[in-house]
């Protein structure tokens, strides 16, 4: 399991984990009971109840883990899960919308990724730094966001005008050949 929590020791403490259909939704989570866990070379070994094989294993690779919220510790006063942002809107400081937060990446343990739905359309992948992150609205349900110079640029402007290809110069290898009579 690629873990990202602060301790895997949530594994160990609840009563039931979720697995979800393909690694991102939790439409219809599976409940597996954890029988045992441990970290091996920065990774998270979960056996669990009812899976006997690597076989069976194996077919649980990639699938997102969730736990109930109610199985979550308490936060601090200034403390967010990330599962509360999702579906929050997010804006510019001058109040411009940039979309709603759809999801967040993690391809690496320091590293996090929102990704934005934008009004157009448009996917905007927003890395994660504390110097691109203003308010946070939890009873607004809005994000303020600080994005790096051109970032938004990068995936709102227009496509440039693609120039059309010329045909060439043909040669006389290319060039059809007229038969004489």
């Amino acid at each position: 399991v690629e873990y990202y929590a602060e301790s895997p020791f949530l594994l160990g403490d609840a009563p039931a984990v979720y697995l979800d259909a393909d690694g991102r939704d939790p439409v219809r989570p599976a409940p597996y009971e954890v029988r045992a866990w441990r970290e091996h070379q920065g990774v998270v070994l979960v056996l669990f109840k009812g899976i006997q094989d690597r076989n069976e294993a194996e077919l649980l690779r990639g699938k997102g883990v969730f736990i109930e919220a109610s199985q979550l510790p308490e936060l601090d006063d200034d403390e967010i899960y990330l599962y509360q942002l999702i579906g929050m809107s997010v804006f510019l400081e001058d109040g411009t919308e940039v979309g709603v937060l759809r999801e967040a990446l993690t391809p690496t343990e320091e590293q996090e990724i929102w990704v934005i739905d934008h009004p157009q359309g448009k996917e905007i992948l927003f890395p994660l730094h504390e110097d691109f992150v203003g308010d946070i609205d939890m009873e607004a349900r809005r994000i303020i966001i600080h994005p790096p110079e051109k970032l938004l640029d990068l995936y709102l402007s227009p496509e440039p005008a693609k120039s059309p290809k010329s045909p060439g110069k043909r040669t006389s290898r290319t060039r059809p050949r007229r038969s004489r009579r």
